[in-house]
């Protein structure tokens, strides 16, 4: 089955995006009433969906370009990736026995560290210049 998998936000009016809205603290608490607060993953099946494929939904983009698939949540792993972090990282972290709650809550609390290196070399260049 080829599948293709975008980001959907996760409120009352969703959209498909190739990037994953902020990661917070609340990760973990399903549909939001805040306009693009956090991403779900939006799993696109691009055959007919077979009788295991439970949930089904379609999407109707504003074009009128439809997609099936299904929505799931990010999961903890995918949550640190996002934020920066090594598979080894969130290794250690889960084997202390933390709930995903903890998990998601610890993602969303961090600063993305690949960011913010890339944002000081920016004002360090301007610095520089000045």
């Amino acid at each position: 089955m080829d599948t293709r998998v975008h980001f959907i936000d996760l409120n009352p009016n969703p959209k498909l995006t190739e990037i994953a809205r902020c990661i917070t603290a609340r990760q973990d608490s399903g549909i939001s009433n805040r306009k693009a607060e956090h991403s779900g993953v939006f799993v696109e099946n691009s055959d007919v969906l077979d009788d295991n494929e439970k949930f089904a939904v379609a999407f109707i983009e504003p074009n009128g370009e439809v997609h099936i698939g299904r929505i799931r949540k990010l999961t903890p792993r995918e949550c640190w990736k996002l934020q920066g972090f090594t598979d080894d990282q969130f290794d250690k972290a889960k084997a202390t026995g933390l709930s995903d709650s903890r998990l998601y809550k610890m993602a969303g609390n961090a600063v993305t560290v690949n960011v913010i290196s890339e944002i000081g070399k920016i004002i360090k260049k301007v610095n520089d210049k000045n």
